[in-house]
């Protein structure tokens, strides 16, 4: 992974809400295993209705538990990060939102909880009940907690774990958290599954739709389901394998000048493949790739990067698009208007 350019490092936004916490916990010796830096602690809970601010419909989902938690550092009462979880009876916790002010990707990497049930509501309405959606495992999840669709991937892989660099030396005790806090199975049969599906994404366009296939057994009613953030997501798994990074921009009423900056800052790097995310209402995101070969990946060209064009691509069919979702379908192009999710022309975001 590249080094991110950002403004205040990540480390330092810790070591401020910590109150140098991060001092002790790296002293740490072989005679004393150490504590995890951070826990989850619950705020809130019960159904639907008691959180309209997720705009789920109770009726639609009376038998789901909601849960309400805060991550924070240890002898702090400051949350780093609010989160809502979704229960249900036999299933492990399924991650619905992420809210940091942290200006960098801190352990999750999560979309808007609102674009995803927009998503949602579009699956059920342009798929049949048997289909088959690959996409990342927490959104997976998510999609499986809202429809009664297929999703291969949607069991808790906690995978990639982003952390600061700071933290490393504590990645097996809060991986350990994680794995327990999630419910995470650690099955290698799924962590294999979803490395399949990895190499895909990493493979060139030809051969990495092959393989997607392959998963899906060429089913006909196979989708694949992306999201900018998902590159961010590779990139941390496979830094060797894909060289993205990103610089965050403060957002400005003058569209004009911003993208004036953007464009003479990467001009400067030598970045020619890019892509702009916002982040929130203060901050757009830009993701850059480092290298040719990090462009030619099936991946990237399915994203809205500047050396890409997914509208044409020419492997996969491109069905849906809204925000930073792209769903394409996985059998080769067809004409029939029933190969669609979405009506034509395609929704932009």
């Amino acid at each position: 992974m590249l080094e991110r350019i950002k403004g205040l490092p990540l480390a330092a936004g810790l070591l401020l809400a910590g109150g140098l916490a991060l001092v002790g916990w790296l002293g740490w010796n072989e005679f004393k295993p150490p504590a995890p830096p951070y826990q989850y602690v619950l705020v809130a809970e019960g159904s639907v209705a008691d959180f309209p601010a997720l705009k789920l419909s109770p009726e639609q989902y009376p038998d789901l538990l909601i849960k309400k938690y805060e991550l924070r550092l240890e002898a702090s009462d400051e949350p780093l990060v609010a989160l809502h979880v979704a229960e249900s009876e036999g299933s492990s916790p399924v991650l619905l939102d992420w809210h940091s002010d942290l200006n960098e990707p801190f352990i999750n990497v999560s979309a808007d909880f609102q674009e995803t049930t927009t998503l949602a509501e579009a699956i059920r309405k342009h798929s049949v009940t048997d289909s088959l959606l690959l996409a990342w495992w927490d959104v997976s999840s998510r999609l499986d907690v809202l429809t009664d669709r297929n999703y291969p991937f949607s069991e808790h892989l906690s995978q990639p774990l982003i952390l600061p660099a700071e933290w490393n030396p504590l990645r097996p005790v809060i991986r350990a958290l994680e794995t327990s806090f999630w419910g995470v199975n650690e099955s290698q049969t799924k962590a294999r599954a979803f490395e399949k599906f990895t190499q895909a994404l990493l493979a060139d366009e030809s051969t990495g739709a092959a393989l997607l296939r392959q998963i899906t057994g060429a089913r006909e009613d196979a989708f694949l389901i992306l999201d900018l953030r998902d590159a961010y997501k590779l990139g941390s798994m496979y830094p060797e394998r894909f060289a993205i990074g990103f610089r965050d921009f403060p957002k400005s009423n003058d569209i004009h000048g911003i993208a004036g900056r953007i464009k003479e800052w990467l001009n400067e790097e030598g970045y020619e493949s890019y892509a702009i995310q916002p982040i929130n209402k203060k901050t757009v995101r830009v993701y850059f790739l480092a290298d040719q070969k990090s462009q030619n990946t099936l991946l990237a060209k399915l994203l809205p990067f500047t050396t890409s064009d997914p509208i044409q691509a020419g492997v996969l069919d491109l069905v849906y698009q809204k925000k930073h979702y792209w769903v394409y379908k996985l059998e080769p192009k067809l004409s029939t208007e029933n190969s669609k999710i979405s009506a034509q022309p395609l929704v932009n975001g």
